[in-house]
């Protein structure tokens, strides 16, 4: 029988990035000269990054870096999949017939930690680490084609990543398996996507701020 797993909730694109500390400090000086406030500026930045494109190249182009959009800048790590919640519901189906709900308690659950020195080992003095992403509202679809003749919700097994050295909560899925058998997964409809803050570190537990760019003064063109 094929069982059928659904999920919906939110859903996070995440992309651990390495970019060069100029190109990032040109952004910020730019972003600190139209805007007086920290809160404005990191908004320009964020702005900057993931929607003005072409201002970014020119940018990057000054410090050597070709720059082409956040979804192909060179990724140490890369997942996208629905993000664990409390208030979390699956809805199973086995050969299209509903099995009923399946809350967060009834099945089980694997968190492995992404590890900030082993995920960009090497980081370049003049590089920086930057997580950038996405979140939007949409489903995830399990499968298994040879199912079970009923359906346990303690068979089914979700794995998540955690990104707490990066200083970001969310939990992602990145497997999923019934007793024992891995689940092929597939995205649903997905709507209304936002752009995460992003975050950007030097090294392990080394967060930045726009300050530690802009007292570099560095022109922004």
């Amino acid at each position: 029988m094929k069982l059928v797993v659904e999920i919906a909730g939110s859903i996070d694109t995440v992309r651990i990035c390495s970019l060069p500390r100029g190109f990032v400090s040109r952004i910020f000086t730019h972003c600190l000269g139209k805007n007086n406030t920290p809160y404005f500026a990191n908004n320009c930045f964020k702005g900057v990054l993931y929607f003005d494109t072409d201002f970014a190249r020119r940018l990057a182009a000054k410090e050597d870096f070709a720059w082409i959009d956040w979804t192909q800048a060179q990724a140490y790590y890369a997942i996208s999949g629905i993000v664990h919640d409390s208030n979390l519901r699956l809805q199973a189906r086995l050969d299209n017939v509903a099995c009923g709900e399946i809350g967060v308690t009834h099945f089980g659950r694997d968190v492995s930690k992404i590890d900030f020195g082993k995920v960009t080992p090497g980081l370049p003095k003049d590089q920086v680490a930057v997580l950038l992403g996405s979140v939007d509202k949409g489903s995830e679809i399990l499968t298994l084609e040879d199912g079970p003749e009923t359906f346990d919700p303690a068979k089914l097994a979700l794995s998540y990543v955690s990104f707490e050295d990066f200083h970001f909560e969310d939990l992602i899925l990145s497997g999923a398996a019934y007793d024992g058998r891995e689940m092929t997964r597939a995205f649903g409809a997905r709507k209304g996507k936002n752009m995460l803050d992003p975050v950007i570190f030097a090294g392990p537990g080394e967060e930045l701020d726009l300050y530690d760019f802009t007292s570099e003064t560095r022109p922004a063109s």
